[in-house]
C-alpha cells in the first residue's frame, strides 16, 4: 500500500513541474522567461502564452486607417496576431505531448529569424 501512495506522489510532484518555453531561432536557443506547469500544458495554453507575448510595434499598428478613414478591422486582426509555422503542423503536437507524458523538461519552438522579430522579449 505504501509503494502505491509513493507512486502516487511521485506522478502528483510530476505534474507540478514548471516546464520552460524556449525559442530556437535558426538552431540558437533563447530563453523566453515563460513556464507552463506540466499539468497544465496543452496546445491552447502554449498558445495563449504566446499570444501574451507583446509584438513589435503593436501600438503604431492600432493607427493603420484605409484610404476613405475607415477601420480595416481584418487587416488590425491580423497584425495583433503572432505567426509561426512550427505551431501549425504536427511537430509542435508531438512536441507537446512529450511534454505531457514527462518526456522532456523545456518546450522548444522552432522559428526563423523573421519569425522571432514580431515578438519584443
Amino acid at each position: 500500500m505504501a509503494l502505491l501512495a509513493f507512486l502516487g506522489y511521485m506522478e502528483y510532484s510530476k505534474g507540478e513541474d514548471d516546464v520552460e518555453l524556449i525559442f530556437d531561432v535558426e538552431g540558437k536557443r533563447e530563453k523566453t522567461g515563460f513556464s507552463i506547469l506540466r499539468k497544465n500544458f496543452t496546445r491552447g495554453e502554449v498558445l495563449g502564452v504566446l499570444g501574451m507575448i507583446p509584438l513589435v510595434n503593436k501600438d503604431d499598428k492600432d493607427s493603420n486607417d484605409d484610404k476613405d478613414g475607415n477601420d480595416d478591422k481584418d487587416s488590425k486582426d491580423k497584425k495583433d496576431k503572432f505567426s509561426l509555422e512550427f505551431t501549425s503542423n504536427g511537430d509542435f503536437l508531438k512536441a507537446v505531448d512529450e511534454i505531457q507524458k514527462g518526456k522532456k523538461k523545456e518546450f522548444i519552438i522552432y522559428m526563423t529569424k523573421k519569425e522571432r522579430e514580431q515578438f519584443k522579449l
